[in-house]
């Protein structure tokens, strides 16, 4: 989140000093827990220059998606709505293979919405990857747990969840790795599979210059 907060005097309107990161935040915080907001907190608040923007300054952003694929127990409840949730298991190396296929740079029409207003379909996808990782509950859980990570400059809309639409088909077997770079060969989102659901999607880092 990008605040423009001026300062000012209350008797004189004269510009003040900016905020100290750290009054902010614990202010922000306490208005948040007076709302109907209280599962949100801010961590850290960075002072920054008047140049940088949000939106356009940043270098780089990284997204997450969740899938729990088979198993023979019940879900967590933790993860109803946070998940997408997959009745059979899946071919995880299959799935890391198609996704290798679709890193670099490539005309993405295959993979983004119809609605998609972006002129240009073009964008590097620095890194796509698939991993397993443990179940974190209490309990015995033989479901596969993975973690779909995917880096770039810029997306375009829906391209994230499109792209775990593929990648699901390929773990289920309908589709092969080499079918990535024919459906981006064919620019058309009819050719890709159906779009994954957005319960399971996070937007994990956005990372700005200098450190910021």
């Amino acid at each position: 989140v990008h605040f423009d907060l001026e300062r000012r005097c209350r008797r004189t309107g004269e510009v003040m000093d900016p905020w100290v990161p750290e009054t902010l935040r614990r202010a922000i915080n306490f208005n948040l827990r007076k709302g109907e907001n209280e599962d949100v907190r801010i961590v850290r608040v960075n002072e920054v220059t008047s140049e940088l923007h949000a939106r356009y300054s940043a270098k780089q952003r990284v997204y997450k998606y969740l899938l729990r694929a088979g198993g023979t127990g019940e879900a967590s409840v933790l993860e109803q709505g946070r998940v997408w949730h997959l009745r059979s298991a899946v071919n995880v190396p299959r799935m890391q293979e198609a996704a290798a296929l679709l890193e670099g740079h490539h005309n993405f029409t295959s993979f983004r919405a119809p609605s998609c207003q972006a002129k240009n379909p073009e964008r590097t996808l620095e890194s796509f990857s698939v991993r397993q990782v443990p179940p974190h509950k209490l309990g015995c859980d033989d479901a596969q747990h993975l973690v779909v990570e995917a880096r770039s400059r810029v997306f375009l809309y829906h391209q994230v969840r499109n792209m775990v639409g593929y990648l699901k088909a390929v773990g289920d077997g309908e589709l092969s790795p080499s079918d990535g770079p024919r459906i981006l060969e064919l620019r058309d989102r009819e050719a890709a599979p159906r779009m994954a659901p957005s319960a399971g999607l996070y937007l994990d880092q956005v990372i700005y210059p200098c450190g910021v």
